[in-house]
């Protein structure tokens, strides 16, 4: 950390240099210096958060490139010149009023929100498979209500409401909580579900800190659900084996026979309309083919994907009439295409032992 005279000579003279840059014509010079100031802090506060390890690690950036990366909207300029980021943010103060050091204060705060914006605009650029978990998370933060977020020490955490989180102790690693999942969890479950999980995992011990950095989950949940995919099945090495079948065989048989029974319960008795059996069954399939064809399964969202396919229905109209019984049909369904591909064929008449739709008097029979 720098002694307070080098901070103060790191600063001295900004706020003139950057009233240069906010009145239009600056010098090179004064343009390089707040640069390089923007550039300091970001590269310091990139080396130090979490968050930021797996883009240098896996990625092959550097903290300097990344520092660049994330300040350069700051320094963006309209066609009349003007550095808009900057000038937008300065105005909500007096300029006149400030000093070299509330300057540097205000530079600082406008880095570190950038810093931030820019690791996961970078997620989303370079590892999409990870941005989408991480988009995916905060989502179920905000519908579940189990966590709260919050910055620490510049990283994006997660931490249980209403307990205590034990922040003395050190955080859960990565690959300790990606056993910890691997050991709860099934592997037919989205991010909602393993995000209950991890609440639990971390509710129900005390030697960890229950807090968890929002990369640290979403790379133990990307790496639960590569551990836990059921591998598509290939073809016997002789080429003679005609009933093996691959994931989109075992969707299509799953979704028929799950389809079939829905039916005979739900639409010829009058509680659900063809058509919206039919859109049950394409959020259904788009799903697990997203989960078993394109191994991307931990982006699906359920009640996303039925609204856009049901434009006149709320949200409130969902979860009121729709969303026990799509999400039941759909872990049936899952579990079903889980039964095909691990058997290697598909068996007629095969079902899940226990397996009934609330209502249905008889079950459905294992073979």
């Amino acid at each position: 950390m720098q002694s307070p005279e080098g901070i103060r000579a790191f600063v001295c003279g900004l706020k003139a240099k950057l009233e240069s840059l906010l009145g239009g014509a600056p010098a090179p010079a004064d343009v390089r210096s707040v640069v390089r100031v923007a550039h300091a802090i970001a590269k310091v506060t990139l080396s130090r958060r979490i968050q930021s390890e797996p883009l240098v690690k896996f990625h092959g950036l550097d903290y300097n490139d990344l520092a660049y990366d994330c300040i350069a909207d700051l320094f963006s300029r309209d066609d009349r010149g003007r550095y808009v980021a900057l000038a937008t943010y300065f105005t909500a103060f007096e300029f006149s009023s400030l000093t070299d050091e509330d300057v540097f204060f205000h530079i600082q705060r406008l880095v570190l929100r950038n810093v931030k914006q820019g690791v996961y605009r970078l997620y989303h650029q370079m590892d999409p498979q990870l941005g989408k978990i991480l988009r995916n998370i905060k989502l179920s933060v905000q519908t579940l209500g189990l966590f709260r977020e919050f910055d620490r020490l510049g990283d994006s955490c997660l931490a249980p409401v209403s307990v205590d989180t034990l922040e003395h102790l050190p955080l859960m690693k990565t690959e300790e909580l990606t056993y910890a999942l691997l050991n709860t969890a099934s592997g037919n479950e989205f991010v909602p579900e393993l995000l209950s999980k991890t609440h639990r995992i971390l509710c129900e011990q005390a030697e960890r800190s229950r807090i968890v950095t929002l990369i640290s989950l979403a790379l133990a949940i990307r790496a639960f659900h590569e551990q836990k995919s059921v591998p598509r099945l290939v073809e016997q090495s002789d080429g003679t084996d005609d009933v093996a079948i691959d994931s989109r065989e075992a969707i299509r048989i799953a979704c028929g026979e799950l389809r079939a029974r829905a039916e005979a319960r739900y639409v010829r008795r009058g509680k659900v309309s063809p058509a919206m059996m039919e859109t049950y069954f394409d959020v259904i399939e788009q799903g697990l083919h997203q989960r078993f064809v394109d191994h991307d399964g931990a982006e699906f969202q359920i009640s996303e994907t039925f609204l856009k396919l049901s434009p006149g229905i709320s949200l409130v109209e969902y979860r009121k009439s729709h969303r026990s019984r799509l999400e039941y049909l759909a872990r049936l369904t899952t579990k079903r295409v889980v039964q095909i591909l691990r058997n290697g064929r598909y068996v007629e008449g095969s079902i899940l032992p226990g397996i009934d739709i609330p209502g249905i008097s008889a079950k459905w029979h294992a073979v």
